[in-house]
């Protein structure tokens, strides 16, 4: 247990519970871990043994130019994971490919945490909160047995079994603002959080795949055009939506993991439609370079570039040229591939789903 640093225990499912928790649980591991690593490196290198190997590591990775504290977790992640003859790595768990990968799916998801555009929910937070654990875990780390209860604490909240004994901190909206209608938001991608209030129009989409307007008690689904050609009528049955809210530009609401969110438009999208690619649905699979070659992490399986189209050889191409070695890079719903790094989020390019692995697209991509 770091003294003087408490870990954050959440009280709800409000941003700023679950920022405080995700922040302070990333400080005290990176805090534990990197401390029993320094002693290590001391005692063999000497005192001076970080600004000897961040000099020797900037020849061969950029992002060390950047890099001023031992303490640093993207520091410790990079280094670990890139190099596999680092002194780091002593004391740590050989020959564990999960190990590695979950400390790197840990930086990544530090860095949406930070940089994209989702408001963080107490899902994400249990998520991120058992790799840390797992992380702690395998290094021996007191940290690990501090979380035990705090991840408790989040999975009680996310189940509604916790209700927090504090007082609610509402404010009280005045006699002017009482009287206004909230006033519907642009939203910015399918699959972002959802701004402002949800649209007055409520829909049911049953089991069966129609779509049901509950205050006019009928079946509305032709309002979606051809039904095996929506893309989005498409996407809410993959998701296993029920409820749907329209608001009055035509976008439509949900609640998908833990949160309501941006799924998509009634009838067709605008023409003027300009999504932000870092607050879309990512697949599940993840990404990364390996020197020239490109794989899927989960099973460290190469993508055949032979039979790639050349919108996606010249987004493989430009993310080469982009990307850090080992950075993590995901695919958006509808195939743009996209890398949450240190220096913030990156849009690679386009990729289609036909050139890619099978299975990994729920939906095919839509070719321009």
């Amino acid at each position: 247990m770091i003294q003087n640093y408490p870990l954050h225990v959440p009280e709800n499912n409000s941003p700023g519970e679950c920022l405080g928790t995700f922040s302070t649980a990333i400080a005290l591991l990176s805090l534990e871990l990197g401390g029993i690593i320094n002693e290590r490196m001391e005692a063999k290198e000497g005192l001076y043994w970080f600004s000897y190997l961040i000099e020797d590591r900037k020849y061969q990775d950029s992002r060390y130019n950047n890099y001023k504290n031992k303490l640093d977790f993207s520091f410790l992640v990079v280094e670990i994971c890139n190099f596999s003859d680092s002194p780091l790595r002593d004391g740590l768990p050989r020959n564990d490919p999960k190990f590695y990968n979950t400390l790197q799916d840990l930086l990544q998801a530090r860095n949406r945490w930070y940089h994209s555009h989702e408001v963080h929910n107490i899902h994400k937070l249990s998520e991120a909160l058992r790799m840390a654990y797992y992380i702690a875990n395998k290094c021996g780390l007191d940290f690990a047995d501090e979380l035990v209860p705090v991840l408790e604490r989040a999975n009680d909240i996310a189940s509604g079994k916790y209700k927090s004994p504090l007082p609610a901190t509402t404010e009280q909206p005045n006699e002017a603002t009482a009287q206004e209608e909230p006033k519907a938001m642009r939203q910015s991608a399918v699959g972002a959080t959802w701004l402002g209030p949800v649209g007055a129009r409520k829909i049911q989409l049953t089991k069966s795949g129609a779509l049901v307007d509950l205050q006019k008690g009928e079946n509305v689904t032709g309002e979606m055009g051809n039904p095996t050609e929506n893309r989005y009528l498409q996407l809410w049955k993959k998701l296993g939506l029920d409820w749907l809210w329209v608001d009055e530009f035509g976008s439509v609401a949900s609640h998908i993991y833990g949160s309501l969110r941006m799924v998509g438009y009634w009838g067709s999208e605008p023409d003027d439609l300009e999504q932000d690619p870092f607050a879309k649905i990512l697949l599940s699979n993840t990404y990364a370079y390996a020197g020239d070659v490109f794989y899927e992490r989960e099973n460290s399986e190469s993508l055949d570039e032979s039979f790639v189209g050349n919108i996606t050889k010249s987004t493989l191409d430009r993310g080469r040229e982009m990307v850090q070695e080992g950075e993590v890079l995901r695919v958006t719903w509808d195939g743009d591939l996209i890398c949450f790094g240190d220096q913030g989020p990156q849009y690679i390019g386009e990729v289609e789903s036909e050139d890619w692995f099978p299975g990994h697209f729920f939906l095919p991509t839509t070719k321009g």
